[in-house]
């Protein structure tokens, strides 16, 4: 595993919020976290590594908005899997 950097990000979030982005070279793969400052909240997706850093970051932001515009509608995550 390589570690690519952190940078901060406050843009696209409502109320201005700082968001943290983190990249994570993993083999043939890009992972990318969001994380809110003021929330806590992380969202995670996995990239192609020949993408732009900016694309990258881009879709985790838009991926953590969406998220956290869900949580503040009351929409749950759908289920995944098997209930036993």
């Amino acid at each position: 595993m390589e570690y690519l950097g952190q940078l901060l990000y406050n843009r696209l979030m409502p109320q201005q919020d700082r968001i943290y982005i983190e990249f994570l070279k993993i083999g043939n793969s890009v992972k990318v976290s969001a994380i809110c400052e003021r929330t806590g909240r992380e969202v995670c997706i996995v990239g192609d590594p020949k993408a732009s850093k900016a694309t990258l970051e881009r879709i985790a932001v838009n991926k953590l908005r969406r998220v956290m515009e869900n949580e503040a509608a009351g929409v749950q995550a759908r289920k995944r899997g098997i209930t036993i």
